[in-house]
């Protein structure tokens, strides 16, 4: 594989899972992007308040735009603003 391939695909944060199904950090999606939520990482406050957005594993959500650093997002039917180390927290598939 080209090295130009190999290092594209490294800083998108993009990998292939045994399903062969492309995952990535919500922080490198674009606005209107859809997806379900593949996992949620980081500390326990961040998990914590994600849950309570209703952002879990299999969840759908939708990144809606990405203003002055925060990240508009769509969950069950509701919107919220969320930081860029949230952003980076959400793996999608």
């Amino acid at each position: 594989m080209d090295i130009h391939i190999q290092l594209s695909l490294y800083f998108l944060y993009i990998d292939v899972n045994m399903k062969g199904m492309m995952s990535m950090l919500l922080f490198n999606a674009k606005a209107g992007y859809k997806a379900q939520v593949k996992t949620i990482s980081g500390n326990d406050k961040i998990c914590n308040f994600l849950f309570s957005l209703g952002c879990s594993e299999g969840e759908e959500i939708t990144l809606i735009s990405v203003l002055a650093g925060n990240y508009i997002i769509n969950i069950k039917d509701s919107r919220y603003a969320i930081d860029k180390k949230m952003a980076k927290s959400i793996e999608l598939m």
